[in-house]
């Protein structure tokens, strides 16, 4: 064997989402030999959602690769709390499946790298081999499984509920938002903390998602979808068509994330708490696991490196847990408002890495340093069982 030929790698990453996306991406712009299948039980890849992200959540050894996402940009957001607005500075990013499913097929062609099977179901994986329900197996180098939220366990672990329904609509005139207002909090408080983000995709065409930070997962979707145009009406938005209607439940842990065993398969994605407990946003997180990933042979990846690299995950991940805990469990559904207006006059770079998930010690002690936000009750907590 020359010099030159090195031995090819081959990645298996189960289930087609935004995690095993960008773990395929940064493989094929970095790993020259790696070849790559992703598997996915549906009929199309990366299914049916929006992606949104900071600019600060996008490590400086990602930025190459992150780049062609965005499908919209935007350079500032803001925060609407009831008697005051504020203006955030810095970069915020969208995408959809749509646009993911695209630019993946593009670098497929490109590479002759990457293969996505779809309407493929998979009966287990184990270790370096995937078991598909018709008898036949796939074995690689390296398997990542991350086959969705599914399989995150919810039971006792859930302080709440993250859900909303998202209404993509044009419109017969100009809005006039210039940037995305990550939360509008002027809205009548039903169910918990509620909240209405706008994303401004043209002049004419808008997402509005109405936002609930509830203590169950029910979701009426028509009810919440007539809110979505009452709310769009109060705005002066002419609504002239409705192009797409989303909706979702997302569970908010409050107890610890366990390190998994350093051994094939690695479990990734939202089903193995790559995620944000406190948000819901996985962009940050599996960005990270990409990078890690792609950055090292497949024989190299658990060891020292993963124990740090998973240990410093589990720290944050433990942190915002606690925080959901209190949310959930010492507010009134009512006074949780409070939380995020207190929290949302921090300094920015406190804010900006508390979406990263990438929070220092100092970051953590001014977050709850001071007095805490109206509505906190240590009897409220106590009666619910919980020790702060």
């Amino acid at each position: 064997m020359s010099k030159n030929s090195a031995k090819e790698e081959h990645y298996v990453l189960v289930g087609a989402g935004l995690q095993n996306g960008l773990i395929a991406l940064a493989l094929l712009a970095r790993r020259p030999r790696a070849h790559v299948t992703m598997i996915e039980r549906e009929s199309a890849p990366f299914g049916d959602h929006t992606w949104s992200f900071h600019d600060s959540d996008v490590p400086k050894s990602m930025e190459a690769i992150v780049a062609p996402l965005p499908e919209h940009t935007w350079d500032a957001y803001e925060i609407i709390m009831p008697g005051r607005a504020r203006l955030f500075r810095g970069g915020y990013n969208s995408l959809s499946s749509d646009h993911f499913a695209e630019y993946a097929a593009k670098r497929a062609k490109e590479t002759g790298r990457l293969e996505i099977m779809t309407d493929s179901a998979v009966e287990s994986v184990d270790g370096l081999s995937v078991h598909f329900a018709d008898g036949s197996t796939i074995e690689g180098d390296c398997v990542v499984d991350a086959r969705g939220p599914e399989h995150f366990p919810t039971e006792s672990n859930t302080a709440g509920y993250q859900k909303f329904v998202g209404v993509e609509m044009t419109l017969s005139e100009d809005h006039r938002v210039s940037a995305p207002i990550l939360m509008d909090a002027r809205v009548d408080q039903i169910d918990g903390y509620r909240f209405v983000y706008t994303l401004p995709y043209g002049d004419r065409r808008v997402l509005l998602e109405d936002t609930y930070f509830s203590d169950d997962p029910e979701i009426d979707v028509n009810k919440v979808y007539k809110r979505v145009l009452a709310y769009a009406k109060e705005e002066g938005y002419n609504v002239e068509e409705v192009i797409e209607v989303e909706s979702g439940s997302i569970p908010l842990p409050c107890s610890n994330l366990e390190a998994q065993s350093p051994e094939f398969p690695l479990m990734g994605g939202y089903g193995a708490g790559w995620f944000h407990p406190a948000t819901g946003y996985s962009f940050p997180t599996a960005l990270r696991l990409a990078d890690y990933v792609s950055s090292r042979a497949p024989d190299h990846i658990f060891g020292k490196d993963w124990a740090t690299f998973e240990r410093a995950h589990i720290s944050q991940f433990n942190y915002c847990a606690k925080l959901n805990l209190m949310l959930f469990t010492a507010f009134a559904p009512e006074d949780r408002w409070n939380v995020f207006d207190r929290f949302h006059r921090l300094p920015t770079s406190t804010i900006e890495r508390f979406y990263a998930l990438s929070l220092t010690s100092a970051d953590r002690l001014r977050i709850l340093a001071g007095r805490p936000p109206k509505g906190f009750s240590i009897r409220s907590a106590i009666e619910r069982g919980i020790k702060l």
